[in-house]
């Protein structure tokens, strides 16, 4: 097992010896590279399209490509080296690597999710420049672990995707627009003196999570600060019992602690961080080049990759429109010509420079429920301990132009045998049950056989909005596009008025429609008819009886239907099957009124001779009869009527039509009345009388008087009510020889009319309050007087002055 504390560069390859075999070293991997074999470049790019016109054409390819992290050519310096160092018996072999994986990624800004499948809230840690990079991955996969640690990768490529690497290998540029990421973990001995590391996974994942995030990048300089408030909060604990003269000076200590830091940063970044993406490399929005996953939608990739690895390297790459599967040989246009470049500069770039161009960055590790546990490193022996490095590179795709060409590979999907057309079948979001239809048989038949039937046939039954179907019918040796197809309405009994088919069918019908949406409305003519009455119809009326009769010239269809409408409900919905297109919907109706006489209304047609009305809408609209109409409303401010009856005459030039009473018992609801008139000239007159019943009992009538407005008030009048309240103030009544004292209270209007003259007498013995309701026939009148007497334990009385106030709190207070 190699040695942790033996570890030494040699020409810029990290070593280790072993601990039992002195003369074996052990090498880390170097930064990954496209692997290499007797063909060249292990990369293919196959390219293929499928289709001939523009609108069907589909286009799009696969990368693959092998990568590896060996020595190459490195390897025979280097062992020669150790050699010539530790002698003729070294030996060169790579560090056995206990788990591992590589990812091909790029940069991006946005924000770090604290759950690693993307959901739940951002992360609380907006980073050191206030936007935080996110690793974007492409791809990832498990390496062989040993010797060269080769991976393999193939890619789904968009349209965009394929034309640009297309393009960019074919013009031989040295371009680096992926970059391999690897994360390998292995194991060595150390052996430090007296320290326990006691680290809470759990508490540290948590933590971790809900700060930064999964895929955000964290620069190495953030992980310090990281390991020091989890050692502040108890995450991380610490126990240092060494010992020894040795670290008897300060200087010794200050080393001691200094490598007991590395030593907790070592572990915490292993265990929580992998090794991510070197600021400025990369910066990809994947979904320019590669193919989205199953079911997404397409059409969407229009950035175009060279302007954003351009942007985030740094580098002035030509912005411009990516070339087709047809055109993939096109030169692109040299720089200087057609639009100018992009600025060199990208928010990535940006972020990166904000951060001092970092070199090492990690992204936070997602562990497994197993995971979650307190740890204990005991090394006060030596111990196995776990390391992981993090070997990454921008893949170079360089070489002869022989060998990048012999690479790329274009495949044409149009080979006669695999000629299909694929006939996509709906319902084209049908309303079945409006339609009045349980299910639609669709039949299809493409091409011709040498004794004339059809080659291929299918059929399909669709009774849903949701349902569709497939077919693909082998091409015939013409090619023929077209098809024919055949619709088939099945109804529901008894529906519609007019046609009483229940399977209606259609005619042969030739397309060359790759997506075939059927609708009743191709073969059958159905039309919804409503009957509903305005919004103002006379008070009077009770219903409206109204007939829908199917007119067929021929005679052959005799059918209707009665429907009953009243004001305020809901209209009625008639549907009509029209079987020929000169056949039309009569619509007769005669209005029912209160006192039971009938009224005829105006025929209707549908469609009408003019052709000026909807189609799918009849009013009915119902002449007003010659009537006395007025309103009755009760005013009760005080709260003390039952109900006041209101009898009313009704005479049209002199004589009486009418005489009847309506009761009102709701305050400020308005009552209707109606009174039909047998002319409509001259003017009706309207005389009412009111009774009106208290609570108590009593009833009070009033004379007959001449109706003077539409609305009459009834009940007792007020435009509004005042409360006066009585308090006394005062030591005890008793004590002043008081026994109580009476108030008169007297309100009158300015104009002094009789019907808002009130009076009262309260009498007011202790602090308790007393209270008077005046209805007021003017809201700005409020003055009235009062008076006070004195009840004295003699038996005597005192008059106090007589006082007129607005002042609806009145104060009584007893002077000497």
């Amino acid at each position: 097992m190699l040695d942790l504390n033996t570890r030494f560069e040699l020409l810029g390859v990290t070593l280790y010896r072993d601990a039992d075999q002195p003369e074996v070293f052990f090498f880390l991997p170097q930064n990954p590279v496209i692997a290499r074999d007797r063909a060249g470049l292990m990369f293919d790019l196959m390219l293929y399209e499928k289709g001939g016109q523009a609108d069907d054409l589909q286009t799009g390819g696969f990368l693959t490509l092998a990568i590896s992290t060996g020595l190459g050519s490195l390897e025979q310096p280097l062992l020669r080296e150790l050699r010539r160092q530790f002698g003729d018996n070294a030996r060169l072999v790579s560090i056995p690597f206990t788990e591992g994986s590589v990812r091909l990624a790029g940069l991006d800004t946005g924000v770090a999710p604290i759950n690693p499948d993307g959901s739940g809230p951002p992360a609380s840690d907006p980073g050191p420049t206030g936007i935080r990079l996110v690793e974007k991955v492409f791809g990832a996969t498990v390496p062989n672990l040993d010797g060269d640690n080769r991976a393999v990768f193939s890619l789904q490529l968009s349209q965009d995707g394929a034309a640009f690497f297309a393009d960019l290998l074919e013009q031989g540029r040295s371009a680096r627009p992926l970059i391999a990421i690897y994360d390998l973990k292995y194991t060595g001995l150390m052996e430090v003196e007296s320290l326990r590391i006691e680290i809470d996974y759990s508490r540290v994942y948590d933590f971790l999570r809900t700060r930064i995030g999964f895929n955000a990048i964290v620069v190495a300089g953030e992980i310090d600060t990281i390991v020091e408030e989890l050692r502040d909060n108890q995450a991380i604990k610490i126990d240092d019992t060494v010992r020894s003269l040795e670290l008897s000076t300060p200087e010794a200590m200050k080393e001691r602690q200094t490598r007991i830091d590395a030593l907790v940063k070592e572990l915490a970044t292993g265990a929580f961080f992998a090794p991510s993406l070197k600021l400025g490399d990369p910066a990809v929005e994947e979904s320019s080049v590669f193919a989205p996953p199953a079911g997404a939608a397409t059409g969407m990739f229009r950035q175009g990759l060279p302007a954003a690895i351009g942007q985030a390297m740094g580098q002035a790459v030509t912005a411009r429109e990516m070339a087709t599967a047809t055109d993939i040989n096109t030169p692109p246009p040299e720089p200087g010509e057609g639009t100018p470049a992009p600025a060199a500069n990208s928010q990535v770039a940006q972020q990166s420079s904000a951060l001092g161009h970092p070199t090492a960055t990690f992204t936070m590790r997602q562990l497994q429920q197993r995971e979650l546990r307190t740890v204990v490193y005991d090394l006060s022996r030596t111990t196995a301990m776990q390391r992981s490095t993090g070997p990454q590179n921008p893949l170079l795709f360089m070489g002869s132009e022989r060998e990048i060409r012999a690479r790329i590979h274009k495949i044409s999907l149009n080979h006669p045998f695999f000629a299909r057309l694929r006939i996509d079948v709906d319902a084209g979001g049908t309303d079945f049950s409006a339609e009045g239809i349980r299910a639609m048989t669709v039949n299809l038949r493409y091409g011709r056989r040498p004794d004339g039937l059809p080659k291929e046939t299918a059929d399909v039954i669709l009774d849903s909005a949701e349902d569709r179907a497939s077919f693909v019918f082998a091409r015939d040796p013409g090619g023929d596009m077209g098809y024919e197809y055949q619709l088939t309405l099945h109804y529901l009994p008894d529906f519609g008025l007019g046609d009483t088919r229940q399977t209606v069918t259609g005619p042969w019908t030739r397309t060359e429609a790759r997506q075939l949406s059927v609708h009743p409305s191709m073969l059958a003519r159905r039309q919804p008819i409503t009957l509903a009455l305005p919004r103002v119809v006379p008070p009077d009326l009770s219903e409206v009886r109204a007939t829908i009769a199917y007119v067929d010239p021929d005679g052959v269809i005799d059918d209707r239907r009665s429907f009953v409408l009243t004001p305020g409900g809901a209209p009625a919905i008639a549907n009509i099957r029209f079987a020929d297109a000169n056949d039309a919907a009569r619509i007769t109706a005669e209005a029912v009124f209160a006192d039971g006489t009938t009224k005829p209304l105006a025929e209707e047609m549908r469609p009408d001779l003019a052709g000026a009305k909807p189609l799918d809408l009849v009013v009915l609209p119902v002449p007003q009869r010659p009537a006395a109409q007025f309103s009755v409303m009760l005013s009760d401010p005080l709260d003390e009527l039952r109900s006041v009856l209101v009898d009313y005459e009704v005479r049209q030039g002199g004589t009486l039509i009418a005489a009847a009473a309506v009761e009102v018992t709701e305050p400020l609801r308005a009552v209707p009345v109606t009174v039909v008139l047998p002319n409509p000239a001259p003017l009706p007159e309207v005389r009412l009388r009111e009774r009106r019943i208290f609570d108590r009992g009593g009833i009070e009538t009033l004379d007959f008087h001449p109706l003077t407005d539409g609305l009459a008030l009834v009940g007792v009048p007020a435009a509004d009510v005042m409360e006066v309240t009585l308090r006394y103030l005062g030591p005890p009544m008793a004590t002043l020889g008081v026994l109580g004292i009476l108030v008169t209270l007297r309100y009158a209007t300015p104009d002094d009319d009789p019907q808002f003259r009130q009076t009262a007498s309260l009498f007011v013995e202790a602090a308790e309050p007393a209270r008077w309701v005046v209805r007021l026939k003017d809201r700005a009148a409020r003055s009235f007087t009062w008076q006070a007497t004195l009840m004295l334990q003699t038996g005597q009385q005192r008059a106090l002055p007589e006082v007129t106030t607005e002042n609806s709190l009145v104060l009584l207070q007893i002077t000497a």
